[in-house]
């Protein structure tokens, strides 16, 4: 098995996991993607807290929606990223 593929998979189970509310893999993917959300968001939003609320409701709607991740379409990151970028994009 790839290093690729079993990436894959261990992403598929992170978002399994947060799409059952386990606390811990919420955690795990604020602390996997939280500083990179962060850095787009205050590039982008007008003030620091516009940016604070971005990523908040970035991961509120990350965890309502992670039971429709598939690795299949997109790594994590370019998931995470363009949902990021289309809250963004909306908020503005």
């Amino acid at each position: 098995m790839s290093e690729r593929s079993v990436q894959l998979d261990a992403d598929y189970e992170l978002m399994q996991r947060v799409s059952l509310d386990d606390e811990s893999a919420v955690s795990e993917l604020y602390d996997r993607f939280g500083p990179l959300v962060y850095r787009m968001a205050y590039q982008m939003m007008p003030t620091r807290a516009d940016a604070e609320d971005a990523v908040q409701e970035i991961f509120v709607r990350l965890w309502r929606t992670a039971g429709r991740y598939d690795p299949k379409r997109a790594a994590l990151v370019t998931w995470v990223m363009m949902l990021s970028r289309r809250i963004l994009v909306d908020r503005l």
